[in-house]
C-alpha cells in the first residue's frame, strides 16, 4: 500500500512537471483550471511466458481529431487502441501500431474503407 500511495504522489507531482507546464502553455491551457484525475483499474490479460498483459488495450477522447470523411462528426469521440499494455497507446512511441477508431463510424479507419460507407 505504501508504494501504491508513493506512486499516486508521484502522479501529481507530474503535473508540475516542465514538460507538462510547457505542454499546457503551448495549447494556451496554461490559464485554465483544469483538475487532476487518477484511474486505477485492474489489469486482465493472459500470460505470454513469463508476462502478464492484455491481448489490446486503449485510450478514449470526447472529440476526434481526425476526420477522414466530410460527415464524420468529431464530436462523437475517438478511440486509439493498440495491441498488449495500454502504454502504446499514451506514449505515442515510432515503435507502436495504433489503430484509430472515430465512434461515430467505427467501421472506417485511415487504412481501410467498409463497403457500407462512401467517399
Amino acid at each position: 500500500m505504501a508504494a501504491f500511495e508513493q506512486a499516486v504522489r508521484t502522479v501529481y507531482a507530474s503535473t508540475m512537471d516542465y514538460s507538462a507546464l510547457e505542454y499546457r502553455r503551448r495549447r494556451a491551457l496554461d490559464k485554465t483550471d483544469e483538475q487532476m484525475a487518477i484511474l486505477v483499474q485492474r489489469v486482465s490479460g493472459t500470460y505470454y511466458g513469463n508476462y502478464f498483459m492484455p491481448g489490446v488495450a486503449g485510450v478514449g477522447y470526447s472529440h476526434s481529431a481526425y476526420k477522414w470523411y466530410p460527415d464524420m462528426d468529431p464530436k462523437a469521440g475517438m478511440l486509439r487502441l493498440v495491441m498488449g499494455l495500454g502504454t502504446k497507446a499514451v506514449d505515442r512511441t515510432k515503435e507502436d501500431y495504433p489503430r484509430l477508431c472515430n465512434l461515430d463510424r467505427p467501421s472506417v479507419t485511415m487504412m481501410t474503407v467498409s463497403t457500407n460507407d462512401k467517399m
